[in-house]
């Protein structure tokens, strides 16, 4: 019979339609020093010109070297 991988017989006589399982992709919690799904190339966690905090030593911060609060690569007009 041809139709074998479709169509699994039943020990009562009748037929049971087999399908395929889809695999469910796994969320992973990020990393520090992964690569950047945004930014090919690059590094994840570490201050871009988008980016809206400094990543200075691997920690968060929003206040500049001089203890100023602004954003990174941005200018004052």
């Amino acid at each position: 019979m041809d139709n074998s991988a479709v169509v699994k017989r039943c020990g009562s006589g009748g037929s049971k339609r087999v399908t395929r399982k889809v695999k469910k992709t796994i969320r992973h919690h990020p990393k520090k020093g992964q690569k950047s799904l945004t930014h090919k190339g690059r590094l994840d966690f570490t201050t871009k010109k988008t980016s809206k905090v400094f990543n200075r030593k691997g920690h968060y911060q929003t206040k500049s070297s001089k203890g100023v609060k602004r954003l990174p690569y941005h200018k004052r007009k």
